[in-house]
């Protein structure tokens, strides 16, 4: 947290950043596929934390769920390894890899995923190592609202419905299975919110209702981005492979994968049952972000990567046991104080160096930009403007006139690059037109004038 914290980003951010923060203030819909989960704690958190701004409110939020993700983290590996020293380890180069470190600095429901994800496989854990079937109860909601948060939570339900099998008793299964039932429905619930919203409040940036069945399912699985899963991530199996060895490359060295494997392969001695839910989630996860296109592709990898730590770290569990016996056997037992020594000096060199390599790398302390961008496009704005806009640059001006109740005058119209002439047509005689950039106007009768950062729409008549 105190790393996080140090170099969190201060204030708005552009992008779907811009958005969450916008939206679990003024509690409007999210775009595809809604994020209700995430959007009713942000709404809640911003309440009950306030201090500071909305936006850093928001970042700040996924330092908390990020740190905590570490730690349930840290209580996986215990339960695994039984050694604290190995397990804090596990949990801090997790909690200091870049792309997890990365999302803990703003407003993303990756984070809360990645604590939804922590936080099922403790329980899963819980119930396969210790019997307690009563967290099935829990584990149930939690998927419900896990699932009101992201759809890679889809991947959750085929572990459940294992561990289901693996622990249920016939005499008492029905009842489990009806009461397990019920608290999924409960956690399900959250998507109430969409169609709830709808009634008085139009989505931002779709142009579809939600008021209808049609629409809110459409909304809801997400289904304008279909058509990024048709393709592999890269420009075949072999290269989008490569690129998530460079992922995995991140968390720890190439040769490292070596210990990895060994972890995977001891752990179906240690903890089978369980070890084949982790097999299963990383190769559920691994295979959707091989065949997803995105802008920011490797979130989608941080639960693959959380499954990596903790069969890293019973590899060298494995690997400490085999060199104790080892050193008994030869009667060197003597060796064994010293040789710990040496291990936990490198392994705090090897973390120092973690935190020195990606420091500056993710550090959004000094980030004011988006602030910035959004306080001097509106200030160039005239009074009554419309200002045409795309998705990243959109967002933070949301922020400024939704939640901090800035030039409420001006009407920002986000849409495609198609759509900004067709728009200046609509709006070119009423107010002042302006474009968030320069583009190539067809209609001879437009001229661009640049005012500052942004573009004004002219109309000459054909003079």
């Amino acid at each position: 947290m105190f790393f996080y914290l140090k170099t969190l980003l201060p204030g708005l951010g552009f992008w779907d950043t811009g958005e969450f923060q916008t939206i679990a203030y003024t509690l409007d819909i999210a775009h595809p596929t809604g994020y209700p989960t995430y959007i009713l704690l942000g709404k809640a958190f911003i309440y009950f934390c306030p201090i500071k701004s909305v936006a850093w409110r928001m970042n700040f939020l996924s330092s908390l769920l990020v740190a905590s993700s570490c730690l349930f983290l840290t209580f996986i590996l215990y339960i695994f390894s039984k050694n604290y020293f190995l397990s804090v380890f596990g949990g801090l180069i997790f909690g200091f890899n870049k792309i997890v470190w990365e999302i803990a600095l703003r407003a993303d429901p990756h984070s809360l995923h990645l604590f939804f994800t922590s936080i099922f496989l403790l329980l899963l854990l819980q119930i396969i190592v210790k019997k307690k079937n009563k967290l099935f109860l829990v584990a149930a909601f939690l998927l419900g609202l896990a699932l009101g948060n992201h759809l890679l939570s889809l991947f959750f339900l085929p572990l459940f419905f294992s561990t289901f099998a693996f622990q249920a008793r016939k005499r008492h299964l029905w009842r489990l299975v009806g009461y397990s039932l019920l608290f999924f429905t409960l956690g399900l619930s959250v998507y109430l919110l969409l169609p709830i919203t709808a009634v008085k409040k139009p989505p931002l940036t779709v142009d579809y209702s939600l008021a209808d069945w049609s629409g809110l399912i459409r909304h809801i699985i997400g289904k304008d981005f279909q058509g990024l899963m048709k393709n592999w991530t890269k420009e075949s199996f072999y290269q989008s492979l490569l690129y998530y060895l460079e992922i995995s490359k991140t968390l720890i060295p190439f040769y490292g994968l070596i210990i990895v494997l060994i972890g995977m392969i001891s752990a179906f001695k240690t903890q089978i049952k369980f070890n084949l839910l982790l097999l299963w989630l990383f190769c559920l996860t691994l295979g959707f972000g091989l065949r997803y296109q995105n802008a920011a592709l490797d979130r989608y990898f941080i639960p693959s990567l959380f499954i990596i730590t903790i069969w890293l770290i019973n590899g060298l569990c494995f690997l400490k046991f085999i060199f104790s016996h080892f050193l008994e056997k030869i009667r060197l037992r003597f060796f064994l104080f010293p040789a710990y020594l040496l291990m936990i000096f490198l392994f705090f060199i090897f973390l120092l160096s973690k935190v020195k390599l990606n420091y500056k790398k993710v550090d959004q302390s000094n980030n004011n930009s988006a602030s910035i961008f959004a306080q001097t496009t509106f200030n160039n704005i005239d009074q009554n403007g419309v200002i045409i806009s795309w998705w990243s640059y959109s967002t933070p001006l949301w922020y400024l006139q939704k939640v901090e109740g800035i030039r409420k005058d001006i009407k920002i119209f986000n849409l495609s690059h198609h759509q900004w002439e067709p728009k200046i047509n609509q709006e070119i005689n009423n107010r002042p037109v302006y474009l968030i950039e320069k583009i190539d106007l067809k209609d001879p009768n437009f001229q661009l004038k640049q005012v500052g950062n942004i573009y004004q729409v002219i109309k000459t008549n054909g003079d």
